[in-house]
């Protein structure tokens, strides 16, 4: 579809959206003229005011969505921290040599965000008839997955909206999304409250935004594929291709990794040291064990159920379409560097995103290296587990000077019978049934209370600590190699049977120095 008939498709949707409400404030009006008429030269009914008022809920959502986009223009992109031309040379010859071959005219400016994300804005004047501002958002973490020849890719797709005025269009489009969402917003946030009329023209607005964002987003996608094509003639298919197969799998490895790495601390108002939080990624990247489970993913293309609403096709299609096309011969190296290595002074940089893009909260927490935060960050996470169990113990057996009992006053606790009779009761839900099936529902729950007590007090006497791994479970308690992980396991089963047997724990715990209790101070400070 032509620029010129985009644009007119694009200009017909969002006046079609004004059209419609003249024609119903045009018909509220006329029925309140009527209205007004017989009250003043006919029989009075109270039912007519309450048209009056029922007409007036209905006109104020339609004018508020109509005069919205005078009061609130469409936002700006993604915060990010700017990357000069001056300070990143190298990676500012990568997004020029990307534009020409693109044939288009360069961005103006290149923000570097926080998400695994790709994308390009231009501030049009005049609905996007007057070119502006162009602006390149590229996330951290598409620069540290990426090797360079695919990050070209990936820019030359971008670049291909440029070449076809997708950016400029996006204006109209965006404007008739903005006001047809807010007024659907208004006629649901009141329709619990208001009459049949109300709903009755919500109900027209939900079909008409289903409409509009039917026929916007089918010419959204046939957007996205002409970008694909035009990205694969300029920089290559095969590099082209596996960048496109590969962004949804960083996608979903970030997402794991903020989860798990980055925001293992948040509960404790601790994060990564700056740089980090974003940084931390290329890390887990790097573990081969990790890099093995994104190739194997990659292998196969991912599937996804299409959607009329979607604005990108599925992208297996993308990527069938794209190997579709004849060997161009450029192949692709996977071996490449990243294009993380793009950046000077790339500690800086990734410090000036966080500060940036999180959030005031997060500039607040403490900054710890990756050992210490992931101790602390256990050490807090231990104690809240070993809450519950403690509590119980406590309301049972209550201690001398009346704080929370440790681990070995637990143990005492257990060994004097009072583990399944008394404290794992105070740890079942209310109303279940005091019977077998009762106690194994609640089992894995004392047990994980006591591993908690456990954990805390051999990393207190300085036994054992929490380890970060980048490859499988993200944090491991790991014991001395003379006793071994199966070792407490087994310990904790003992002490958690049916007829418990605290032996095989107080043995193993048996070198703590005397003073060493859970319940005492967290010993990182």
């Amino acid at each position: 579809m032509a620029a010129t008939a985009r644009a007119l498709r694009a200009f017909l949707l969002l006046a079609g959206f004004y059209v419609m409400g003249l024609l119903l404030l045009a018909l509220i009006v006329g029925i309140d003229a009527f209205v007004v008429y017989e009250m003043f030269h006919g029989e009075f009914r109270l039912g007519m005011l309450y048209i009056l008022g029922g007409s007036l809920m209905v006109t104020l959502p339609i004018i508020d969505g109509m005069f919205i986009l005078g009061r609130r223009g469409p936002k700006e992109g993604p915060q990010g921290y700017e990357l000069t031309p001056d300070a990143q040379p190298e990676l500012w010859a990568e997004v020029r040599e990307a534009a020409r071959v693109a044939g288009t005219r360069a961005p103006d400016q290149v923000v570097l965000v926080g998400d695994v994300n790709a994308a390009v804005s231009e501030r049009t004047r005049l609905l996007g008839l007057i070119p502006g501002r162009r602006s390149l958002y590229l996330g951290v973490p598409l620069l540290e997955g990426l090797t360079v020849p695919r990050l070209r890719g990936v820019l030359a797709h971008e670049f291909g909206h440029y070449g076809h005025h997708d950016t400029r269009l996006s204006a109209i489009t965006l404007r008739g999304r903005v006001a047809i969402g807010h007024t659907i917003d208004q006629f649901r946030a009141g329709a619990a409250d208001s009459g049949r009329a109300f709903v009755l023209v919500g109900n027209l607005y939900i079909r008409y935004g289903r409409l509009y964002l039917r026929a916007s987003q089918s010419v959204a996608r046939r957007q996205e594929l002409a970008a694909d094509h035009r990205a694969a003639l300029s920089v290559g298919r095969d590099a082209t291709a596996n960048a496109l197969r590969q962004v949804p799998l960083l996608a979903a490895a970030f997402g794991f990794y903020v989860e798990h790495y980055a925001s293992i601390g948040w509960n404790a108002g601790l994060l990564p040291p700056p740089g980090e939080f974003y940084g931390g990624f290329r890390h887990l990247l790097a573990e081969p064990g990790r890099a093995e489970e994104l190739a194997a993913l990659q292998a196969e293309s991912p599937q996804e159920p299409p959607s009329p609403y979607d604005s990108h096709p599925p992208m297996d299609e993308r990527v069938r379409l794209l190997e579709a096309l004849p060997d161009d011969g450029a192949g692709d190296d996977a071996s490449a560097p990243a294009a993380l290595t793009l950046l000077r002074d790339e500690s800086a940089v990734l410090a000036g995103v966080e500060a940036a893009s999180l959030t005031e909260e997060a500039k607040a927490m403490r900054r710890l290296p990756w050992d210490d935060l992931v101790q602390r960050a256990s050490w807090s996470e231990a104690t809240k587990a070993a809450e519950p169990l403690r509590q119980a113990v406590f309301a049972v057996r209550r201690g001398p000077d009346g704080n929370l009992p440790t681990l070995d006053e637990t143990l005492d606790a257990i060994d004097a019978g009072l583990l399944w009779t008394q404290v794992a009761p105070r740890l079942a839900p209310a109303g279940a049934a005091a019977d077998g099936s009762a106690r194994d529902a609640v089992r894995p729950g004392v047990r994980a209370g006591l591993a908690a007590l456990a954990q805390l007090s051999l990393a207190h006497a300085g036994m054992a600590r929490w380890r970060l791994s980048w490859a499988g479970a993200p944090v491991r308690f790991a014991l001395p190699a003379s006793v071994g992980d199966q070792a407490l396991d087994a310990a904790l089963d003992a002490a958690c049977a049916d007829t418990p047997d605290t032996a095989p724990l107080r043995g193993l715990l048996a070198a703590r120095p005397t003073a060493a209790a859970a319940a005492a101070p967290d010993p990182l400070g």
